[in-house]
């Protein structure tokens, strides 16, 4: 039995096969105690940097979406943007191009904060806005927000984001609509809406 195990533990091939295996583990552990110690070490040093994120994370968690859409100055009713909003969340609006202008016929070209200068008013889709601003609502229903002078707002409903242009409500115009139908041009923004989750 002995002479048996002598000669097989002493076989060249089964020496080598062992001490391959023998460097593995001692290379795992070391690479492992490596490892570790950087990890650690690291923590330490940035943990001044690192404290207010990770209360931050523990705290309030931060889901972004963003969306790049077109608004037609002649669309009435609102388009949809497909955005579903969910109230509490931070809504942003960004003109992608500042320049780019529209124009609702009477005033000319503008952009989407529109003209503060306007007759009837009370005529227009949102009197409280200016005339041929960008204006939207959440949900069909939903209070007008005047997005071109106030871009940045937190929702207080959910719904569907419906954007459009501030002009005569069409049952002013001389025939439906046409108040929408002979405004021109586009504006392309960006919409980004933020929820946090505590």
């Amino acid at each position: 039995m002995q002479t048996f195990l002598s000669r097989t533990l002493g076989h060249p091939f089964l020496i080598a096969i062992i001490g391959l295996i023998g460097a593995i583990i001692v290379g795992s552990c070391q690479y492992d105690s490596g490892k570790d110690f950087g990890l650690i070490e690291g923590r330490n040093e940035t943990k001044a940097e690192l404290q207010p994120t990770m209360e931050a994370l523990l705290t309030k968690t931060a889901y972004l979406g963003v969306t790049n859409f077109y608004v037609e100055a002649s669309r009435y009713p609102f388009d949809s943007t497909g955005i579903q909003v969910i109230k509490g969340e931070q809504v942003s609006i960004t003109p992608m191009r500042p320049s780019k202008t529209w124009d609702c016929s009477n005033g000319g070209e503008i952009n989407a904060a529109g003209f503060e200068q306007g007759q009837h008013r009370d005529l227009w889709v949102e009197p409280g806005a200016n005339f041929c601003e960008l204006i939207g609502k959440i949900g069909e229903a939903g209070p007008f927000l005047h997005l071109g002078t106030e871009p940045d707002f937190i929702a207080q409903e959910s719904g569907t984001l419906y954007l459009g242009a501030n002009d005569l409500l069409p049952h002013h115009c001389p025939e439906p609509y046409s108040c929408f139908d002979d405004n021109k041009g586009r504006l392309f923004i960006k919409i980004q809406t933020t929820e946090f989750r505590k």
